[in-house]
């Protein structure tokens, strides 16, 4: 998916979402070049227990 992303001249920078804890993904994620640039703290709820998200960009080009 990454691949079609970079080769979308339009598109300048893929944005993601993870929840704050997950280890897993947030290392494959800044494998793949994605920064975290803030958190969302409470934003998911599963049965009455809330998780915080982070949030991470991919620039594709420009700065």
């Amino acid at each position: 998916m990454l691949a079609l992303a970079h080769a979308t001249p339009e598109l300048e920078d893929v944005p993601l979402a993870v929840t704050v804890g997950n280890l897993a993904a947030r290392t494959l994620y800044r494998r793949a070049g994605f920064v975290p640039y803030g958190v969302e703290p409470r934003s998911t709820n599963v049965d009455g227990r809330y998780f915080d998200t982070e949030w991470m960009l991919l620039h594709l080009r420009g700065e």
